[in-house]
């Protein structure tokens, strides 16, 4: 069982602005926004996103942020349409999480990244999962599927999920987090110290679930958090997913 089971979605945060540079192609059975140089023989980072999904610009453009340092980015829309937005009601939660079972997402991004090693031939492909994401990353790298994950503030994770990951796996924790408070995290970076492969868990005191992605940038303190997750995200896939 996951230790933080929770009857509403996460706060929406800030709404970031911005021009996107990316397009929308059709992989698998997903829409999906893609980003960065198509050239064969690159790297490829997935990215699975949070319940917001494609209804605030924020994950696409950390996907064009991500695909400036040289990668292909893709973002699909696992919700078909239907991922929360400002205003839902939170009374609906539980309904809308069972329109949109975690195993057949896992099964549909499977479908897509055939398609994509298909249509771009990376060398490399490693995935991001931020919240609700986090479980599906966890799911790939323990599939094969990649070579490479980041999990960011992951909600609705197993202690069983991280135990079976068998790729390098990096864990950016937050400070005020209730899907994994303090007592789980600890159980999950021991988790992770015993794996033979490289792990790292990184811990942001002050910072609340889902300030990589949808923290406030006019706040300093907010945006140099942001800014280092970042920076430990892309070392990890230029390290790990060569």
């Amino acid at each position: 069982m996951s230790r933080g089971q929770v009857d509403a979605p996460c706060c929406l945060g800030t709404v970031h602005q911005g021009e996107l540079k990316g397009k929308q192609l059709e992989l698998g059975p997903l829409t999906t926004y893609v980003t960065g140089d198509e050239s064969p023989g690159g790297r490829a980072v997935l990215i699975i996103p949070d319940v917001y999904g494609f209804n605030i610009p924020n994950t696409r453009l950390y996907a064009d942020q991500l695909a400036a340092e040289g990668m292909l980015v893709l973002l699909p829309d696992i919700f078909h349409g239907d991922a929360l937005s400002e205003g839902f009601d939170k009374s609906q939660f539980a309904e809308w999480m069972q329109k949109h079972p975690q195993d057949t997402q896992v099964n549909q991004l499977d479908r897509l990244l055939t398609d994509m090693h298909q249509q771009f031939k990376p060398r490399s492909v490693s995935c991001i999962g931020f919240c609700w994401g986090g479980l599906h990353a966890c799911k790939l790298a323990s599939s094969g599927r990649v070579s490479a994950a980041v999990v960011a503030h992951g909600s609705f994770i197993t202690k069983e999920a991280i135990e079976a990951v068998k790729q390098p796996l990096l864990f950016l924790f937050p400070d005020r987090d209730q899907m994994i408070p303090e007592d789980f995290r600890k159980e999950i970076e021991g988790i992770m110290a015993k794996k033979q492969q490289p792990t790292k868990g990184k811990f942001y005191p002050g910072c609340a679930h889902g300030w990589t992605i949808r923290g406030d940038p006019s706040d300093p303190k907010q945006r140099e958090n942001a800014a280092d997750a970042f920076a430990e995200t892309v070392s990890w896939l230029k390290t790990h997913a060569a």
